[in-house]
C-alpha cells in the first residue's frame, strides 16, 4: 500500500510539474509574440529613417514635406534659405515640392510679386534671380545687385 500511495505522489508531482510548464510555456510564448512585435516595429523605423535620411546619411527634403501645408511664397522663402543663394525661377520650380497649380511658374512668380516686401529680383530676363530679403546668409554676388 505504501508503495500505491509513493506511486501516486509521483504522479500527482509530474501532474503539477507539467502544468506549471504550461503555464510558463503560455507566459513564454506571450513575451515571445510582444517581442516579434516590438522586432518589426524596429525594423519599420530602421526602413523608414534610413529612407529618410536617404543613401548617404543626408536629409531628403524633409522639411519641404512639413511644409506641404504652407503658403507658395512661404515654401519659396525655406527653398532661399536653405540653398542659401539667389535661384532662378527654374531653379526654384525644380526644388520645390510638385505644387497643385496648372502653371507652377506662374503661381510662384504672383506669389513672389505679392511679397515684394520679402523677396527682391536680381539681373534680367532670363539671368533674372530671386533673393530674400534682410537675409544675410544668401550671397548676392555683385554684378546681380545692380
Amino acid at each position: 500500500m505504501l508503495r500505491v500511495d509513493m506511486k501516486q505522489d509521483h504522479i500527482s508531482a509530474y501532474e503539477t510539474a507539467v502544468e506549471q510548464a504550461r503555464r510558463d510555456l503560455g507566459e513564454l510564448e506571450k513575451q515571445f509574440a510582444d517581442l516579434e512585435g516590438r522586432i518589426q516595429q524596429l525594423k519599420e523605423f530602421i526602413r523608414s529613417g534610413s529612407a529618410l535620411a536617404g543613401k548617404n546619411g543626408q536629409p531628403q527634403r524633409i522639411e519641404l514635406r512639413v511644409a506641404d501645408t504652407m503658403s507658395i511664397a512661404d515654401r519659396v522663402a525655406l527653398v532661399l534659405r536653405r540653398t542659401a543663394k539667389p535661384l532662378t525661377m527654374k531653379q526654384i520650380i525644380a526644388e520645390l515640392p510638385p505644387l497643385a497649380a496648372k502653371n507652377p511658374t506662374g503661381a510662384v512668380w504672383a506669389a513672389l510679386e505679392r511679397r515684394k516686401g520679402q523677396f527682391k529680383k536680381l539681373g534680367h530676363g532670363g539671368k533674372q534671380k530671386y533673393a530674400l530679403i534682410g537675409e544675410k546668409e544668401q550671397a548676392v554676388p555683385q554684378q546681380l545687385a545692380d
